[in-house]
């Protein structure tokens, strides 16, 4: 392993010690937490499936969807309202999502630069 690869190895690590580092908090609030709970789930479905599939795709077939769930929490007459609003709304959901989305690297066809490269 050259030093180039171990850099973005390091590199994503970091980015992943961070996102854990600030939902940490979850624990606290015994799973009360329901948005930073959506939050976290939605990242990792769409990092699951950026796995199998471009990155682009997942993003376009998942972020539609999640705006309208996201809509729905943000309601000021849910349940979660505040929760998920102290998290940055419907916003933070969709980065959120977008940046799992661009670091998902397990095979080549996740991003199409790769899969022409392979």
């Amino acid at each position: 392993m050259n030093k180039q690869n171990l850099g973005i190895i390091l590199i994503v690590l970091g980015a992943l010690l961070l996102i854990i580092s600030y939902f940490a908090d979850l624990v606290d609030y015994n799973f009360y937490n329901i948005g930073a709970l959506v939050i976290i789930i939605a990242g990792l479905v769409c990092y699951f499936l950026s796995n199998f599939i471009s990155n682009s795709a997942t993003a376009a077939l998942l972020i539609p969807i999640l705006i309208v769930v996201a809509e729905g929490m943000a309601d000021p007459a849910a349940a979660n309202n505040a929760s998920f609003m102290a998290l940055g709304g419907t916003y933070a959901m969709i980065t959120f999502v977008a940046v799992c989305a661009s670091i998902a690297m397990l095979f080549p066809i996740s991003t199409p630069p790769n899969a022409i490269a392979a």
